[in-house]
């Protein structure tokens, strides 16, 4: 026969695990908020970084090399808050780039037109991953 003690207990460990399924469901709602909040804002920014990059690219021997390094630091910023906000493969292209952009800004080296155009085309492929992700959202 089950005392006061007992039913207490239950009660108890009923009400953490009610407790952690409302925790996780709240996360996820947050999670999908953000998602849909600011995703669409990060891509807009991504692809104005896009369209300077190209311009870098086009007139890259009259570039300045310090407004390149801006331009990518500024990416590189937006890209962290992204990562921050998607998972899967469209968290793991995120992070690609990221590292690209910090490949080339590393210890202030000039680096090529090529690895400049290497990071548009990255840039161009993640706006389309974003788009065909919210597009795929849509449905669920």
């Amino acid at each position: 026969m089950m005392n006061l003690s007992d039913v207490g207990s239950i009660a108890s460990i009923v009400g953490l695990i009610l407790t952690l399924v409302v925790f996780i469901s709240l996360r996820r709602i947050r999670s999908e908020f953000l998602f849909k909040v600011r995703v669409p804002e990060l891509q807009e920014s991504l692809k104005a970084h896009a369209s300077k990059v190209f311009e870098y690219h086009r007139d890259y021997e009259t570039s300045k090399k310090d407004e390149i390094n801006k331009e990518l630091a500024i990416a590189e910023v937006n890209l962290k808050s992204l990562a921050r906000k998607t998972l899967g493969e469209l968290k793991t292209s995120t992070k690609k780039l990221q590292k690209q952009i910090e490949e080339f800004r590393r210890n202030g080296k000039v680096r090529s037109k090529d690895e400049l155009y290497e990071i548009y085309i990255e840039m161009i492929k993640l706006s389309e991953e974003i788009t065909n992700f919210r597009r795929d959202d849509q449905w669920r």
